[in-house]
């Protein structure tokens, strides 16, 4: 498998990510986080797979930024060997210029075949874990059905009832003002609880202009008293970043959150 270092716009015409945290893109707005952004693309008869990672000093991260990166495959069609032979010129590549590789992998529905050969390769190139993280996910295709409150726990049947016994309204914004105001309300929340938000609205601004996305407002009465903001990470799958009410109002329960990705 032969290793090709691209341009940004090489890579886009050769490789089409279907999770927005692999795109060029995405990579290209967070670049001022790492040294340098580099592209590879992976080649034996046909362009295999692309990989993306940000340089810091003597290491490649992959992701820089994300919550997660993997190499992603160009066509359909390719099998483990195919991957193995990338990760094994990858891993020559760093070596011979003495950088360090860090994959921080998703769960591994967001991309089955992918992370579970990587899992494996990984693993088989001597690469070890510093971190195993649980996810919860929640099939949308579900929600709407006689089960659904059934598949949550106990304080999300209970919290459930309440919200909707509230008298609350949930508005989806449309406007930049709308969800400047949500993001205001998710700023409060954070700075009352003392958890660090770590995006300003300028960035987040930035990143909606670049990713699909749905902000929601809740309202008790004239008052706007939560606020959320989702991520569609690929076409069947999306994240809630974040959420909050703000304090006093709790209570409600209106954004609990029992399932962070769906």
């Amino acid at each position: 498998m032969q290793l090709l270092e691209v341009t940004s716009a090489e890579y886009s015409n050769a490789i089409h990510p279907a999770l927005c945290f692999n795109k060029p893109e995405f990579n290209e707005l967070n670049k001022t986080k790492v040294e340098k952004i580099r592209y590879f693309l992976f080649k034996d008869s046909k362009i295999r797979f692309g990989l993306c990672v940000g340089q810091r000093g003597n290491q490649f991260l992959c992701p820089f930024s994300a919550p997660f990166g993997t190499f992603v495959n160009a066509k359909e069609k390719w099998d483990i060997n195919q991957l193995e032979e990338a990760i094994i010129a990858f891993d020559k590549f760093a070596a011979e210029n003495k950088l360090d590789v860090d994959f921080i992998l998703p769960p591994e529905f967001y991309a089955p075949e992918i992370v579970g050969t990587m899992q494996n390769v990984l693993w088989r190139q001597g690469y070890d874990y510093s971190n195993v993280e649980l996810n919860f996910q929640l099939d949308l295709h579900r929600v709407h059905t006689p089960g659904y409150r059934e598949l949550l726990p106990h304080n999300g049947r209970k919290n459930l009832a309440i919200a909707l016994e509230s008298g609350c309204t949930l508005r989806h914004c449309e406007s930049i003002e709308e969800k400047k105001r949500a993001y205001e309300i998710i700023a409060i929340n954070r700075q009352s609880r003392g958890y660090p938000l770590n995006m300003t609205w300028e960035q987040v601004k930035d990143t909606i202009a670049i990713i699909e996305h749905d902000m929601f407002i809740v309202n008790h009465g004239n008052e706007e008293i939560a606020a959320a903001l989702v991520y569609h990470i690929s076409d069947k799958i999306l994240e809630v970043i974040y959420w909050g009410d703000k304090p006093g109002f709790a209570e409600l329960n209106e954004l609990t959150p029992n399932f962070r990705t769906v």
